[in-house]
């Protein structure tokens, strides 16, 4: 920034004391069970992270459909095996 070539500030802010959790994806798993690790990746991001996929139609009005556990289901890595069967 100070260099001036930039033309707007980063829109990502690191924060170093939030806390991480790290997914290891057993991929022998993935493949006995005919899926692909990208609609893996996909779908746990999904899960987890409150992306829109789609919108839908109700009377007129449209709706975004954002899949994802609920708050309290995803507050640790210990509850994630519940959703993950």
């Amino acid at each position: 920034m100070q260099e001036g070539i930039f033309a707007f500030p980063p829109l990502l802010d690191v924060k170093i004391d939030q806390p991480q959790s790290e997914i290891v994806i057993d991929r022998d798993k993935v493949a006995v069970l005919g899926l692909n690790l990208q609609q893996v990746g996909s779908d746990l991001s999904s899960m987890l992270s409150g992306n829109y996929v789609n919108r839908f139609n109700i009377s007129g009005r449209s709706y975004k459909v954002i899949p994802q556990i609920k708050r309290v289901g995803r507050l640790n890595p210990d509850q994630l095996p519940a959703y993950l069967h």
